[in-house]
């Protein structure tokens, strides 16, 4: 539904939609549905629904969005990244050791590889630091 009519109305109802189940949605999908070239509109619904699939996924989201070339994405994305710090989340589900390794390489091109925690991007030292923090009390699964 969401791929053949991205009319506002419709993919805004599809979203609220899935939601409360953002999980069920097949993360491949909406990987598809962020990537650049796509509609604004549908990108920043895939964002929402990642969001929503729970913190490790909402994590990723983020750290992959902060450098979009769209530039209210990237600054949800920021938005988003301050606020899953302030509120210090290590997760409610367990993250793979292959997340985790990628949420790593993520937070090191989103600023977070130099000795206090800031590397010149658009992350700022704290929260860089939470985020490190958060990733390495993380138990990866399997």
């Amino acid at each position: 539904m969401v791929d053949r009519d991205a009319s506002p109305a419709v993919l805004r109802a599809a979203v609220q939609a899935l939601l409360p189940d953002a999980h069920r949605v097949p993360r491949a999908r909406l990987d598809v549905w962020l990537a650049p070239g796509r509609p604004g509109r549908l990108r920043r619904h895939a964002a929402a629904l990642l969001r929503a699939r729970g913190s490790w996924d909402r994590l990723e989201a983020g750290l992959r969005l902060v450098h979009d070339a769209d530039p209210g994405l990237a600054r949800e994305a920021l938005e988003d990244l301050r606020a899953w710090a302030a509120g210090a989340a290590t997760g409610y589900r367990q993250v793979t050791a292959g997340q985790l390794a990628i949420l790593g390489s993520l937070l090191d091109a989103a600023g977070g590889s130099g000795e206090d925690g800031a590397g010149g991007g658009p992350l700022d030292g704290p929260t860089v630091r939470v985020l490190r923090g958060a990733l390495a009390a993380a138990r990866p699964s399997g």
